[in-house]
């Protein structure tokens, strides 16, 4: 296909045996239509079955249309046109050559001459016959001008008697010349093409070269006789049967059985054996194909829900059911399969992990401002939903249960009302005054706050911030990387157990600095190495911006020991923040913060 998304054009070439191609904006599919907005994250799927190439829109929002028309399913052909949303892809060849064979052909033995080409498909793959000697024919005598008058005509049924003689003596000279030929043609002599699609039905097939000739048995084989060809054909017969109950696998088990039983026989089966073995596969490759795609699609659809548990369950569950044949796991591979098994269960683990961070993010902030309305279904979908050790899932269950009860006490007046979250607009401390520090006041204050986010965020990337310590809602976090323009913290959370004992457990909470809390993002601030006087300013204006009061005086006094020069600006700023006077003799250094005397 040749592709025009987003400015850019490419083309794509699926592998040979692929079933389908999933087509649409998000990074797992086959085609990934990234740069136009107008594509759905599954926009369509591109299926082969029996041959027939199809397209089928996966719901998506703006729609596929095939030549410019509007199509849910459509079967498809060369130099067709597909749109989806602003992509286009024209198909280019549906196509599935077979390279050429490389082996050297074997020299026929002397007494029978090779073919002078094969045949141009595997459906018509003829045993060439040995060359025979020409027969001796009796040559007519010329007959001599009839005396017939003319214009009589001739009876016409003395031609006709005369040709029915030559035949019968041309039949009696040549069929003791024919029956010996055959009674004395040995297998080196048949020559026969091997060029069916290569798919592979099992770890210990092993299929001859195109166009090789089969190997010459040994002097001890020998040939089946009619009765043995009769009960092989018979047996070839039943693993095709329709009515069969068998599973495709077993009656792949079986043919193989049988190819054993007749290694070092000569027969004439080579190419009835070789069709059953392509039919009964592709009709396995159908059933895997078939579920296959409802699985992935399945797959798809829980991840994103958020419901990782049956995801990854679904996932383990296709993985095991391929992996439990040996003629499955071939046609998986073959299929393109084997790479998405290798490729998904990462992909769901890294977002498992991310949902888990961030509900916990959700129950813990809920949980400090005592609104129990919202941590109690926050925790039900992490429990419920997130891909976890059952004796964890069952700790959640406990400490959902004690936020239920909290709930109902404090909807019975019991417990104190949720208190509501910070808000810098609404509850803004008075404004600094303009000095050395700041020129503008609050206004100049984000000239030291946004570069200090950028600064942390690229000191974690260079890995200078790994092991930095701080806490998301009480609970101990260590800083262990940066990606982009996140961080990526190990958080240690306790569960209660029924005894009252605490069990920790760790995750990974990886967010950027605006998304959490307030006093985390200060602590990382304030272990910044080799922070300048500007950035100790930045980190104690953060903790005004945000209402931190208790953690201000402690970089107040870093500011301080940082520039001794600015005290006095200093002291003026805190006393407006706390809307006191400028305390005589300015503020003073107690337990490691900058306090009135």
């Amino acid at each position: 296909m040749e592709i025009t998304s987003g400015g850019r054009r490419f083309t794509y070439g699926s592998r040979s045996g692929l079933l389908f191609i999933r087509v649409g904006s998000g990074p797992d599919n086959d085609i990934v239509l990234d740069g136009d907005a107008a594509v759905s994250s599954l926009h369509a799927k591109i299926e082969c079955f029996m041959g027939q190439w199809r397209v089928t829109d996966q719901m998506s929002d703006s729609g596929t249309r095939l030549n410019g028309e509007a199509v849910y399913s459509a079967d498809l052909k060369a130099s067709d046109v597909l749109q989806m949303g602003g992509s286009t892809l024209r198909i280019v060849s549906l196509t599935d050559t077979m390279p050429p064979s490389t082996a050297p052909t074997p020299k026929a033995a002397p007494k029978a001459a090779a073919p002078a080409s094969l045949p141009p498909s595997p459906a018509d793959r003829p045993v060439q016959p040995p060359s025979l000697p020409r027969p001796f024919v009796p040559q007519a005598q010329p007959v001599a001008a009839s005396s017939r008058p003319a214009g009589k005509k001739g009876n016409p049924w003395g031609g006709l008697i005369t040709l029915g003689f030559i035949g019968l003596v041309v039949l009696l000279v040549c069929l003791p010349v024919i029956i010996e030929e055959l009674s004395s043609s040995t297998p080196d002599e048949i020559w026969v093409t091997d060029e069916a699609p290569e798919i592979p039905v099992g770890p210990e097939t092993v299929r001859p070269e195109p166009g090789a000739p089969r190997a010459k048995p040994s002097a001890t084989s020998k040939r089946l006789t009619s009765q043995e060809e009769q009960a092989v054909r018979a047996r070839l017969r039943t693993l095709t049967d329709r009515s069969n109950k068998e599973s495709w696998e077993s009656r792949l088990e079986a043919l193989d059985a049988l190819v054993k039983e007749l290694e070092g026989r000569d027969h004439a089966l080579g190419y009835l054996l070789e069709s059953t073995r392509l039919s009964l596969a592709n009709s396995l490759a159908i059933e895997l194909s078939r579920r296959s795609n409802q699985d992935q699609s399945d797959i798809f659809d829980l991840a994103s829900q958020e419901n990782f548990r049956e995801a990854i369950a679904r996932l383990t569950s296709l993985k095991a059911f391929l992996e439990e044949n040996p003629y499955r796991l071939a046609l998986a591979d073959r299929a393109g399969l084997k790479d998405y098994l290798e490729r998904t269960p990462g992909d769901l683990a890294a977002r498992n992990e991310a949902f888990i961070g961030r509900q916990f993010l959700a129950v813990d902030g809920a949980l400090a401002l005592d609104d129990f309305k919202k941590a109690a279904p926050a925790l039900e979908k992490l429990a419920r939903d997130a891909h976890i050790d059952e004796e964890i899932r069952n700790l959640m269950q406990l400490e959902l249960q004690s936020i239920l009860k909290l709930q109902e006490k404090q909807t019975a007046g019991e417990w104190p009302p949720a208190r509501a979250p910070f808000n810098k607009r609404k509850w803004k401390l008075p404004a600094a005054p303009k000095s050395s520090l700041l020129p503008d006041g609050d206004s100049s204050q984000y000239r030291f706050i946004n570069p200090l986010r950028d600064k942390l965020v690229k000191a974690a990337r260079a890995g200078e911030m790994k092991g930095a310590q701080t806490l998301v809602y009480g609970c101990e976090a260590i800083l262990e990387s940066g990606d982009g323009w996140r961080v990526t913290l190990k958080v240690s959370r306790a569960l209660k157990r029924e005894d009252g004992s605490l069990k920790l457990y760790a995750y990974t909470l990886t967010e950027q600095p605006s998304n959490l809390p307030a006093a985390t993002v200060v602590r990382l601030y304030e272990q910044i190495p080799n922070a300048s006087r500007a950035e100790f300013l930045g980190a104690l204006c953060y903790c005004f911006d945000n209402g931190l009061m208790e953690d201000a005086p402690r970089l107040a006094l870093k500011l301080w020991k940082s520039d001794e020069s600015v005290k006095a600006d200093l002291d003026a700023l805190l006393a407006a923040k706390l809307s006191i006077e400028v305390p005589e003799g300015g503020f003073v250094e107690r337990d490691g913060r900058l306090v009135p005397p």
